[in-house]
């Protein structure tokens, strides 16, 4: 029996080393593949269950389909700036004006349902954040009392937090607050994401700071820094962090394994491979 022995070729292991390490590049790459990227102007993106996509813009609604196309445009210059939009409900999606503290209510043709809520005279005058819950519930959350509150359809507080700077220790500017799988996220770019039961009751934090944007689909909770997407399981408690495919990007959505990237004149569209 004889054992063969191959001459060490440098330039060939170089060669190897090289195909390796590509492989391994494009791997990573491949974690995010860009379907579209649509010329926009707007402070922030939704996307409802539908997969239909909302971009908000000072006073305007633009309505897009999976596909990118705008189908239908809605000014609601009265009520001021658009602050923050909730379309977790996409026939009863909930727009919030944080300057003249309105919430309206449109329904999936943008159309106005129902009455407007007027926060400050139904006693909640500096309200900074806003979402929908469950039952056709609300969550607010207003400095002047540094609570977080629930109301139901009718208006009436079903629940509500002690002063929170006295639970959590520090002052908090949410620029986010929305409800997923009986948990309510109240996101601080400064401080982190802050997380309570759907009854209100303070859960953790997550130490994230810089986190300019927020979303969630299935049981995964999306976080975006300038530079980063941070992915949280709510079953396990799991963190994964990867570096964001696009750089200034400033409001995320997310639905099923497409994740919508907004910059300051584009939106990007990727497919995700988690």
């Amino acid at each position: 029996m004889y054992l063969v022995r191959f001459p060490f070729n440098k330039r060939f292991y170089s060669l190897i080393t090289l195909i390796l390490f590509s492989l391994l590049a494009n791997a990573q790459q491949e974690t995010f593949t860009k379907l579209k990227t649509i010329p926009v102007k707007a402070n922030g993106v939704e996307v409802d269950k539908l997969g239909n996509v909302y971009l908000f813009h000072n006073e305007k609604i633009e309505k897009l389909n999976a596909l990118g196309e705008v189908i239908k445009t809605e000014s609601f210059k009265k009520y001021g700036r658009i602050s923050s939009m909730d379309v977790s409900n996409p026939l009863k999606i909930m727009v919030f004006f944080d300057e003249l503290l309105q919430i309206v209510f449109v329904d999936n043709e943008l159309g106005v349902r129902g009455n407007n809520i007027e926060l400050d005279f139904i006693g909640y005058p500096q309200t900074v954040a806003a979402c929908l819950s469950y039952d056709n519930g609300i969550w607010l959350f207003d400095k002047s009392t540094f609570k977080l509150t629930r109301l139901n359809e009718n208006l009436r507080e079903t629940n509500s937090t002690s002063n929170l700077m006295q639970i959590i220790g520090s002052d908090i500017n949410p620029v986010k607050l929305f409800e997923s799988n009986r948990r309510l996220y109240l996101t601080d770019p400064d401080e982190g994401v802050f997380i309570f039961d759907f009854f209100g009751t303070y859960y953790r934090k997550v130490p994230i700071k810089g986190v300019l944007s927020i979303d969630y689909f299935g049981d995964r909770v999306y976080f975006q820094t300038d530079s980063k997407l941070f992915v949280f399981d709510e079953k396990t408690s799991d963190m994964s962090e990867l570096d964001l495919p696009t750089k200034n990007s400033k409001y995320l959505a997310v639905h099923r394994n497409k994740i919508y990237l907004l910059s300051e004149n584009n939106l990007h569209i990727f497919n995700v491979n988690l």
